[in-house]
């Protein structure tokens, strides 16, 4: 009934605001008087009829004053009351320990006498006014303050609001520490982590939070209410399990100081642990199979891990060999280290094996002599049967226990059966003529069958049949004939002879010349190569012939040893990798054969990476070195064959033989040879290599690559290694076509000697000359004016070379105008491009010219005065054409044609930025641009783009002008404006009155920065409301990740509209009352809070008597239904019994 009520006080409210033209300030007004006494009401509402006697008459001012008395009696009975009428902005602050802070301090109250602070540091005295703001350097960790105002009706009648003050201050740094040496834990044994934070406050806002790994381990939190700093330890017991070996710890520390106040953190370093456990021996007196091994069943674990000894009998044995059955008995683990010692007896199981003769032939009446042999492990029981029954067979056999005897040895892991034919009374005569036979293949053979018995015996032949073998029957005699013999004819052929009184057979074995023996099996498809973890394929077999008589027995799949009941075989991608897959079947004649699946199970490597095997970049010339392709997880290893490039060229194949399985120093254990082991393997392949200088700056590459002979289907992709640089070091070779043993300077005309070498590293050029000669020297160019002896010397850290240079004087001296002119369209050419020069001399006494050049030089041409000089392809450096002229007199001179000679680079790359993921605003980060093979490098500049704008130039100051690998680096700090631009570089070559030539680009990189949000309106806002228009608060902001938003509003009311607070970067108020209004924009780089003061405006349209009748006529109404509704609802509620009314 209350909250009516207090809806209805609203309604009223806005209905005086709209009747009476009361501003929303007004309506504040009534509603701050209902904290009041009584008298102070009456004097209130006096000083406000004072005021409203500019717009309205008496009695309008009378009909006012009983409505605000009604608007009061609402108000009070729906609690509604404000303690002081003040209101700071903002209300509450976060500040950091010296930094400073402002606070406005404002009332809406008209009756005061004055407004001032109460703080303990810059306090503000009492001042008329109604806006006061206070402001200090927060420098003592318990400031308070308090905004004060004094009523008109004394000092008693004073109220003040106390600020909201929170001071702070956070570490940079912590760390964490352990009761560990060096992170070594024992299992089971508790430990102390103790993460270190310092100077931090107020420390009740302190969380601390441990993580293990990636994963949240204990969060720590503080009861302590001292708001100075202090240092605050963290301690986190910890008992490591073996499978804590290696996790790693840290501690972050948190200062959630709310919605105001910033969320600081700051992480610990990583702590890593490492588990000692052990030895374990986890089995207890094993039974293992024949053929498995003790590692598979007795897994020995520790850390570190144990080095175990297997003894028995006081011998070494290997637990990776499979048991055999005289391997069992009792064993003894050893570990030296630890002096771990466990004894254990090992059984070893195997199925039974029986030997019986297949038939068995006895007189009537006599003792019989058959036996049958069993072995296996646990013992095995042998049983007889005949026909289905458990049986005994007597001493002396009767016609009544003639028969097939079914005799079965077992034990608890299988069962053999074996059927022994007996046959009683008077037998057949032993067959005769029937021996084993050989046929070439295509020819005809027959074998004979004949035997003697009472009565005559019938012949039966026991064979695997065939179109081209026919049965002949007569006088008593069986004949087999075999046309056009094949390889399926090869086998054992079987003649029973037997009448009512026994029987006698016989086997012969025939063998086909020409023809190679064959198992009469089909299986489909015939061989089978499947991915790793690819779709599985289906394998089936069946048996060649469609006689289904020449099939004894059912035809299986057995893999691994173990047979299975069915003619189809799944192959299962994720293990089967040597499932040894065969198909077997009993045939008549044949026996019991099988033909192999051709299965391989193949996985292409993880990784491949090259190494050189001493850790070296550099290797000196013709010096041998090795290198190392290590290939991880690549089955099977034996179809592996590692081709080795260098640069784009292959210069050495591997193959099986030449590698071997990564970390094996033996090649007789059975794990490392890859011949044998199908499942993946890491294996490596090591060659040496002989380098020369021509292979300096090469890279290697190995590249891993499976032949698996796929008769047509899709090769598996090889694998390739990162490329490896390898730098060739060599002694310096002095270019001599550059500089002639003998080079003669023409008097008045310097020559410059330039020595160059190569070698790597690069030489150092030393010049060495007499003392008196007075060359210019500028590194490796010499510029002489006289004769004499100079000595180049070349050094680097292989080797020093020198070579010696003869300088002579030639022609007479003369002045120092020499009439030649020189002319080229062009005195910038790129290398290889032709070049043409002009020379001519305006003088009469002119004997002869000529070109001076080490690319197309032109000899001395007599009488001529004009000579051109052209030059196909242009493939020196140091290109400087020097034109010389004879005069009559014997004189000489020369005129010298400067030329650059230049190359673009071959490429232009960038590598991305160092930081990894996402840029951070504020952080640095470094990009660098590689430019290859460019010339001359003091003509090169590097510009780096971010969009449309140049951010960075560099140039370079270097005079070498052969072509060189250049890098320019570029080191900025990530901003918000770069998120979603593109940055690359460029490179160019420019000279001086030449035109620009195109530049080279690397490839763009895309730039994601993560920033703050930034309002697009940084500024606090003040908005004036007014009952003719809605206020429309805009605190939309940018950042990354986008910005969420959240309002705080200045009264209870407003706070009750839940779509009001939601997610929203613009806000239109549903109640248009002043105050402050703040909104915050945060994402995970930060938050940021806006501020808007919005303030009332004075109406200027008069209400009407009759609209506030008829407002308070509808509160009347709407008071008094609701007063007989609840009463309704109370007379019909049932009441329990024994209530009274």
């Amino acid at each position: 009934m209350v909250c009516w009520l207090y809806f209805l006080s609203l309604s009223l409210s806005l209905s005086l605001s709209l009747s009476l033209s009361l501003s929303p300030l007004d309506v504040a007004y009534f509603i701050d008087l209902q904290g009041i006494s009584q008298k102070r009401r009456r004097e209130a509402e006096q000083s406000w009829n004072k005021r409203q006697k500019g717009h309205c008459s008496n009695q309008m001012s009378e009909n006012k004053s009983f409505l605000r008395l009604l608007l009061g009696f609402l108000l009070s009975a729906t609690g509604v009351h404000a303690s002081c009428p003040i209101e700071l902005s903002p209300p509450s602050v976060v500040v950091k320990y010296g930094d400073p802070v402002s606070v406005n301090c404002r009332t809406s109250a008209s009756q005061i006498e004055g407004m001032g602070w109460e703080a303990t540091h810059e306090g503000i005295s009492l001042v008329k006014a109604n806006n006061l703001t206070w402001t200090v350097n927060v420098t003592a960790w318990a400031t308070t303050a308090s905004c004060y105002i004094n009523l008109l009706d004394g000092p008693e009648d004073q109220c003040s609001v106390r600020l909201k003050l929170v001071v702070y201050t956070f570490p940079e740094t912590i760390n964490i520490s352990s009761s560990s040496y060096d992170g070594v834990m024992k299992e089971m044994e508790e430990y102390k982590f103790t993460c270190n934070i310092d100077n931090i406050a107020p420390v009740q806002d302190l969380r601390v939070v441990w993580y293990k790994g990636d994963t949240v381990h204990y969060t720590d939190t503080f009861n302590n209410t001292s708001k100075e700093p202090v240092n605050q330890p963290s301690v986190l017991s910890f008992i490591p399990k073996r499978e804590d070996n290696g996790v790693t710890f840290r501690c972050e520390a948190h200062l959630d100081l709310g919605p105001e106040g910033p969320h600081l953190s700051v992480s610990s370093q990583e702590y890593n642990i490492t588990v000692h456990f052990g030895p374990d021996v986890n089995c207890s007196d094993p039974e293992i199979l024949e053929g498995e091994t003790l590692e598979k069943h007795c897994l020995v674990t520790g850390n570190p891990y144990p080095a175990v000894r297997w003894l028995k009998d006081g011998q070494h044995v290997n637990s990776s060999t499979p048991l055999r059955r005289g391997d069992a008995g009792l064993y003894t683990v050893k570990d030296e280290a630890s002096s771990f010692i466990h004894k254990l007896r090992v059984f070893v199981l195997y199925g039974p094996e029986l030997m019986c003769p297949s038939s068995f032939h006895a007189l009537e009446y006599a003792p019989h002599n058959l036996t049958c042999t069993v072995e296996g492990y646990p013992q095995p029981d042998i049983i007889w049967y005949k026909d289905s029954e458990e049986v005994e067979l007597p001493e002396n056999i009767t016609r009544s226990d003639a028969g097939q005897y079914l005799i079965t040895a077992s034990n608890n892991l299988t069962s053999v059966s074996l059927t022994v034919e007996i046959n009683v009374l008077y037998p057949p005569s032993q067959i005769v003529e029937l021996e084993d036979s050989e046929v070439y293949v295509g020819s005809t053979m027959w074998l004979k069958c004949s035997s003697m018995g009472n009565p005559r015996p019938t012949y039966i032949w026991n064979y695997y049949r065939t179109s081209n073998v026919v049965e002949e029957n007569e006088d008593g005699v069986s004949l087999l004939v075999i046309n056009n013999a094949n390889a399926y004819n090869m086998g054992s052929y079987t003649c029973h002879a037997s009448n009512d009184k026994g029987n006698v057979s016989k086997t012969a074995r025939v063998t086909v010349k020409g023809a190679k023996q064959e198992c009469p099996i089909e299986i489909t498809p015939d061989r089978m190569v499947i991915e790793y973890q690819s779709r599985g394929q289906n394998a089936t077999c069946k048996a060649a012939s469609t006689d289904s008589s020449n099939v004894d027995g059912e035809i299986h799949w057995t893999v691994q040893g173990v047979k299975t009941d069915s003619t189809s075989w799944f192959a299962d991608t994720h293990k089967d990798w040597d499932p040894e897959p065969f198909c077997y079947g009993t045939f008549k004649g044949i026996g019991k054969c099988g033909k192999r699946l051709n299965f391989t199970l193949y996985k292409t490597p993880d990784s491949v990476s090259i190494h050189h095997v001493e850790n070296s970049s550099s290797v000196l010339e013709k010096s041998e070195f090795k290198l190392r392709c290590d290939i991880t997880n690549v089955a099977p290893a034996q179809t592996l064959t590692v081709l080795w490039y260098r640069g784009d060229e292959i210069f050495e194949t591997s193959i099986q033989g030449s590698m071997q399985v990564t970390g094996c120093l033996s090649g007789n254990n059975s794990d490392c040879d890859i011949s044998m082991i199908r499942s993946p393997l890491n294996v490596s392949s090591i060659i040496t290599v002989t380098l020369n200088r021509t292979h300096n700056g090469k890279t290697f590459r190995c590249v891993a690559r499976l032949d698996l002979e796929l008769d047509g289907q899709q090769s598996p992709p090889n694998k390739t290694s990162d490329p490896l640089n390898i730098t060739v070091n060599y002694k310096p070779t002095i270019n001599t076509t550059m500089l002639p043993k003998t080079i003669p300077v023409f008097r008045g005309y310097p020559e410059d000697l330039v020595c160059e070498a190569d070698g790597h590293p690069p030489p150092k050029i030393q010049w060495l000359y007499s003392l008196e000669k007075k060359p210019d020297k500028s590194e490796n160019k010499l510029t002489v004016f006289e004769a004499g002896i100079y000595n180049c010397s070349a050094t680097n850290d292989v080797d020093t070379v020198f070579y010696e240079v003869e300088v002579i004087l030639k022609g007479k001296a003369v002045s120092s105008s020499c009439p030649v002119k020189l002319s080229s369209p062009t005195s910038v050419v790129r290398y290889k491009d032709p070049f043409s020069a002009n020379c001519s001399s305006s003088s009469d006494q002119v004997e002869g010219m000529g070109w001076e050049s080490t690319n197309g030089g032109v000899p001395l041409s007599n009488e001529s005065t004009f000579l051109a000089l052209n030059i196909d392809s242009v493939t020196d450096w140091h290109l400087k054409p020097l034109c010389f002229i004879n005069f009559y007199d014997g004189d000489q001179c020369a005129g010298t044609l400067p030329v650059t000679v230049y190359k673009m680079p071959d490429s232009v790359s960038m590598s991305p930025p160092s930081e990894m993921g996402p840029l951070v605003e504020g952080k640095k980060y470094r990009m660098q641009c590689d430019i290859f093979n460019v010339a001359p490098v003091r003509n090169l500049s590097v510009h780096w783009h971010k969009g449309n704008e140049i951010v960075y130039t560099e140039t370079f100051d270097e005079s070498t002008v052969t072509p060189v690998n250049k890098s320019s680096v570029l080191r900025r700090a990530a901003h918000a404006d770069d998120n979603g631009t593109q940055i690359w570089c460029e490179a160019t070559l420019k000279f001086f009155g030449v035109p620009d030539l195109d530049p080279i680009q690397s490839k763009s990189h895309g730039l994601i920065v993560l920033y703050s949000p930034i309002f697009s309106k940084p500024e606090n806002e003040t908005l004036e409301a007014s009952a003719d228009s809605q206020v429309t608060l805009n605190c939309t902001a940018r950042g990354n990740p986008m910005p969420e938003y959240s309002w705080q509003f200045p009264h209870p009311i407003q706070r009750t509209d839940k779509k009001q607070i939601k997610n929203q970067p613009i806000l239109t108020p549903s109640f248009q009352l002043t105050g402050t209004y703040s909104c915050t924009a945060s994402n995970t780089q930060g938050t940021k809070t806006k501020y808007f003061t919005v303030n009332g405006a004075k109406s200027s349209h008069p209400g009407t008597t009759a609209g506030i009748l008829i407002a308070v006529f509808f509160v009347l109404v709407f008071i008094l239904g609701c007063v007989v509704y609840h009463k309704q609802i109370n007379s019909s509620a049932p009441r329990p019994e024994g209530q009274n009314t």
